[in-house]
This record gives C-alpha cells, sequence and structure tokens, in this order.
C-alpha cells in the first residue's frame, strides 16, 4: 500500500499540471509542488491545513477574483458537478482550471480534484494569430486589386476579396462554388495559355505571371494582369 501511495505521490508531482484533491469538507487530501509554484504561495499557506488561508491567498493572485470565488462556491454546493473555464492570474499567466469530483466504486462522492495548467503560450500564440488575421482580413477587404487563396490544386476557392465581384463582375459566392468562373470568363483563345502558366503553380514553380483579358457580363472586355505565388493564389489587377 505505501508503494502505492509514493508511486501515486510520484507521479503527481512529476506532472506539469497544478493538481489539489480536496475532500467534502474541503480539507486536503494531496496536493503536488506545481500548485503551489503556479500561485507562487508562501509555505505556511501551503501547508496541509491551511485551507480557507491558501483559498484567500490564490483569490488574491487572480486578476479578477470575484469569478473564481463565486466557482468554487458552486461547485462546492453541486458536488457531483464538472467545469473547466480559463483564469488569468495579476501577473498575466493564463490557467486553464478543470474540477471534477472524485467518486468511488460505491458511487458515492468523497471530494473534489482540481487541476491547473499553464496555457499562457498558447494563449498568446493564439492571440498573435487572430490578430494576424484581423489584419489581413482589413488588408484584403479594403484593396482594390483581387486577391484571393486557394488549394493547390487550385479546384477550391478559400478566400477570395471583395474587388473580385467589381472586375469580374460575378459574386465573390459564385467563385466559392465553382473554382473556374475567374477562367471562363478568359476568351477561349487565351484561356489555355492562361491556365497552362498557372498549372506551372501546381507542378512546384514558385510564381507566375499573366496578362489576358476576361469577357466582363456588361459586355466589354476587360485586361488582367494576374500573378499567382505558391502560397497564396492569385492576386489579379484590372487594367481599366
Amino acid at each position: 500500500m505505501r508503494c502505492k501511495t509514493a508511486l501515486l505521490e510520484a507521479q503527481v508531482n512529476s506532472t506539469l499540471d497544478g493538481i489539489l484533491i480536496v475532500d467534502q469538507d474541503r480539507k486536503t487530501i494531496l496536493q503536488n509542488q506545481r500548485f503551489v509554484d503556479l500561485f507562487n504561495m508562501p509555505p505556511h499557506f501551503a501547508e496541509q491545513g491551511a485551507g480557507d488561508n491558501r483559498l484567500r491567498w490564490v483569490a488574491s493572485m487572480i486578476k479578477i477574483p470575484e469569478p473564481f470565488i463565486e466557482k468554487i462556491l458552486h461547485l462546492y454546493a453541486h458536488p457531483i458537478e464538472v467545469s473547466r473555464d480559463e483564469m488569468e492570474l495579476r501577473d498575466g499567466t493564463i490557467l486553464d482550471r478543470y474540477s471534477s469530483p472524485v467518486v468511488g466504486q460505491d458511487g458515492k462522492c468523497y471530494g473534489r480534484i482540481w487541476t491547473f495548467r499553464d496555457i499562457t503560450a498558447r494563449k498568446q500564440t493564439e492571440n498573435a494569430l487572430l490578430e494576424s488575421n484581423e489584419k489581413f482580413g482589413q488588408l484584403a477587404e479594403n484593396i482594390s486589386d483581387v486577391f484571393w487563396i486557394t488549394s493547390p490544386d487550385m479546384q477550391q476557392v478559400h478566400y477570395v476579396s471583395p474587388a473580385f465581384a467589381r472586375i469580374w463582375g460575378h459574386s465573390v459566392e459564385s467563385l466559392y462554388a465553382n473554382a473556374r468562373v475567374w477562367s471562363d470568363a478568359i476568351p477561349l483563345a487565351e484561356r489555355e495559355r492562361v491556365l497552362a502558366s498557372f498549372a506551372r503553380l501546381i507542378a512546384g514553380e514558385q510564381s507566375v505571371s499573366e496578362e489576358f483579358r476576361i469577357a466582363h457580363p456588361g459586355g466589354e472586355m476587360r485586361w488582367i494582369h494576374s500573378a499567382g505565388f505558391k502560397s497564396a493564389m492569385p492576386r489579379a489587377r484590372s487594367f481599366d
């Protein structure tokens, strides 16, 4: 039995998650060093019997403590409920918090386990990506050139800027539905040359550039300069 207990403690202390397990009276059954470190907890608050003092310390480390305390009180009032959310500490650390009841083989609830995982780096990456996407969207939505992104085989359009409707005279929805709408507007005498040029991208060439005409639904012919790149293709500009 002692061997099993020692093995459990070793596993708990080796994880990257902070872990706290309490009984139904909120008394500590087990906590690991990672839990203490995440909240920069002084030794006298990390002691086995320092339940209320420990809670006050943890709450003091949280940027907005009120929702944290409300959630704890709610979970202790609903012992079989499972909960997961995110919380931000005053120093900017973001934790993924998970809590679930400790249920025995007899079906009885004997307490609650809390785990805390530092997800700061992941959230920073997500926020940076979101900011980058927002900037890209603002740029693509406002440029006068047509810009679109396709699958590597150019059979599916992932994004097209609003200028497509003005220059090609077809809705952006039509291009999403049929990736050939842009090339169908090219006169037959030029279409094979243009498609062969862009096919070089599929074959591995990094960039291509072509000039061609398109037939606008309004009846006029428009000259287009189009450049395609392996990472994002193609981009088109009308000469008129």
